[in-house]
């Protein structure tokens, strides 16, 4: 189950587009380094996502979304059962 923090950045970042496109244009030297680009290119795919999961990461967290756990859940995984009286 999804912490409440975890629904909180869900809602919000659906409205960072535009920064990330911004984010991502900062690093680019020319017209062929566009990393959306390069996507489709066998060599420079793996370089291309992780220039886009880099933008996302520090676009999202220079707006206050912590992108590191939260998809954690708070509950502990094996949690104690009570005992019944005998």
């Amino acid at each position: 189950m999804a912490t409440d923090a975890f629904w909180s950045a869900y809602d919000k970042s659906e409205k960072f587009d535009k920064e990330v496109v911004k984010e991502i244009s900062k690093h680019k030297r020319s017209w062929w380094d566009n990393p959306f680009d390069n996507l489709r290119n066998e060599e420079r795919r793996e370089a291309a996502e992780n220039q886009i999961l880099d933008a996302i990461g520090t676009v999202l967290e220079r707006n206050g979304i912590r992108v590191d756990n939260l998809l954690a859940d708070a509950t502990p995984a094996h949690p104690q059962l009570e005992l019944l009286a005998a």
